[in-house]
């Protein structure tokens, strides 16, 4: 899996890299094979045989991606997100944008999360009922406190994270940090990008998308135990234990086939961007990769209603949270009149995560923040 998440950083326009890496007793025999792998990629790196575990080695880290001189770093801190985009033209784009964006927009922090495709455009929604949204270019940019899974974010914004500690001493991970705090952004936003370009090889089970267009995905790279054995390299297929549709759609699962239909390709994407919660600015904005006028957009949707009628359960979901949209745009208009900074950046904290569980859980981790404060005094 490693090796399937390593072989997607080709093409990307990476100049150097840091690769910080560490095996276990039951990986340890991959090792190895794995360091020699990294030696294809075809770009400058230096390795270091172990994890970040620590601000301190958080804030060495980034004087190193500094000293690169480059403008943008991409960051990954899982290994098991794969490539699955046909080509890297959406990739190329976002870097654009997000560097105008952010270069006229220097009070923001800016991010592109290259996986976790659904609930990034989940937040637009939520965004938007709560005026917490900016458009710029006709890209929804939602808030985003903590920067989830690999994402790609100007260099010199990356280094302020690491200039107080805020971890107390515990240990330090990742900036979704399981063992303590995590990173919290007053004014970090993301742009969900306009076609899946990275997928958690096991999909979003997390949020209970699993299943077609989000099925699990074999291994790209296999890699045998034994060293004699060769690594080999082959395109991802598809598990055929879940269910999948009868349709020609199915033929563009992986998305945006070269030679596919355009409005096959946009349908797919379509399909994948309203999986969690659709809306009218999210379909807008993916559409526009496409360069669909409103006729193939809506034949789009209907090539996906043929294909997937369940999807209309997806719809059917919109609907039913309008009210809890509701409360929340009330709650984000009121607190716009109390002048408590703090108390406005609990309210992003809130909403980063933009599900049911995910409310009560920000809320519940925000009390628990905030009492922890108090006592502390």
């Amino acid at each position: 899996m490693a090796a399937s998440t390593l072989d997607g950083l080709r093409n990307l326009g990476i100049k150097n890299a840091d690769f910080y890496l560490a095996f276990d007793e039951t990986t340890s025999w991959a090792q190895d094979r794995i360091f020699g792998f990294l030696g294809t990629l075809e770009f400058e790196y230096k390795l270091h045989p172990f994890r970040l575990e620590s601000f301190s080695d958080w804030a060495e880290a980034s004087k190193r991606v500094l000293e690169a001189g480059h403008d943008q770093t991409l960051l990954f801190t899982n290994d098991d997100h794969v490539k699955v985009a046909s080509d890297d033209s959406e990739f190329w784009f976002l870097r654009d944008l997000l560097s105008r964006i952010q270069l006229h927009h220097a009070d923001k922090t800016i991010m592109v999360p290259l996986s976790h495709f659904p609930e990034a455009h989940a937040m637009i929604p939520v965004a938007k009922s709560t005026n917490t949204i900016c458009v710029v270019e006709g890209a929804p940019l939602v808030p985003c406190q903590i920067p989830g899974g690999p994402f790609l974010i100007n260099s010199n914004k990356f280094s302020k994270f690491w200039i107080e500690d805020f971890t107390g001493g515990s240990k330090f991970v990742g900036l979704e940090n399981p063992f303590g705090p995590s990173l919290r952004l007053d004014t970090g936003f993301q742009i969900p990008p306009r076609q899946e370009i990275l997928r958690h090889a096991d999909s979003y089970g997390h949020i209970g998308a699993y299943r077609w267009p989000y099925q699990i995905l074999e291994p790209e790279v296999t890699l045998p135990k034994n060293p004699e054995s060769d690594l080999s390299i082959r395109k991802y297929t598809l598990t055929q234990d879940l269910s999948v549709p009868r349709s020609e759609i199915y033929k563009t699962v992986l998305g945006e086939i070269p030679g596919g239909e355009l409005v096959d390709k946009a349908a797919v994407a379509l399909l994948k961007s309203g999986y969690l919660r659709p809306s009218l600015l999210s379909i807008g904005w993916v559409s526009g990769k496409y360069e669909l006028s409103k006729k193939r957009q809506i034949e789009a949707i209907l090539k996906i209603l043929r294909a997937k009628p369940l999807f209309l359960v997806t719809g059917i979901r919109a609907v039913l949270i309008k009210p809890l949209l509701v409360i929340l745009k009330y709650i984000g208009w009121q607190i716009s009149f109390v002048p408590s900074r703090n108390l406005r950046k609990h309210f992003n904290w809130f909403l980063t995560y933009g599900s049911s569980i995910g409310y009560f859980r920000l809320a519940f981790l925000s009390l628990k923040g905030k009492l922890r404060g108090l006592l502390s005094r």
